[in-house]
């Protein structure tokens, strides 16, 4: 999906959503940015434009030139995440749904997909909510115990999603490696696909 382009002439974000442009470490880098397009931490709005969102962001990224900056309101937004999954493998595996959450009038295909090779079967999960159990294991690239795919299908910029993917990850995982399968597509046109590996630690 391409990035910074709303995947709906309705699609909204939820103003909750923004607030994490306001408690990012880096803020202070894009605090003008935000002041410039009317964001207020005091007058958050409930719903915003997808696209108007998808503008702050560009900008951001444009002209502060910084890349540690989208993965540092990733990170943000990760601490937003509800608290009650017990481990990091059950968090991915409602990750879709997590985002769904956040925004009404989504795009058909702006998700984020995740990916597993189960011991018994082979499963896609799709956020948004839509599972199915896939015959052969030619349907999908493979991924093993510890290692799932997560596929960025969603305008958001890959920094971010990364960034949001890492803050969930320390939550859970002493060692753990996230990384972008082709860095030189990075905010392209093509989906990007992060590959998650953990090691679990004994309790």
């Amino acid at each position: 999906m391409q990035k910074f382009r709303a995947s709906s002439n309705d699609a909204q974000v939820s103003g909750l959503s923004l607030m994490t442009l306001f408690l990012g470490l880096l803020k202070d880098e894009y605090a003008w940015v935000l002041k410039d397009y009317g964001v207020s931490v005091d007058a958050l709005e409930e719903w915003y434009p997808q696209q108007f969102v998808l503008d702050v962001l560009r900008t951001i990224k444009q002209r502060v030139g910084n890349q540690l900056v989208m993965v540092s309101v990733g990170m943000t937004w990760a601490g937003d995440t509800p608290p009650e999954f017990a481990t990091f493998d059950e968090f991915l595996c409602v990750l879709g749904d997590i985002y769904a959450a956040s925004s009404i009038n989504l795009g058909a295909d702006d998700a984020l997909v995740v990916k597993q090779n189960h011991p018994f079967q082979i499963k896609t999960i799709r956020l948004g909510g839509e599972s199915a159990v896939l015959k052969s294991q030619a349907d999908l690239s493979f991924v093993g115990e510890n290692h799932f795919e997560v596929v960025n299908s969603t305008p958001y910029p890959d920094d971010l999603i990364y960034g949001y993917l890492y803050g969930n990850a320390r939550r859970y995982l002493q060692k753990f490696l996230i990384s972008y399968r082709d860095p030189k597509k990075i905010d392209g046109e093509e989906n990007m696909y992060f590959d998650v590996h953990w090691k679990a630690i004994p309790s």
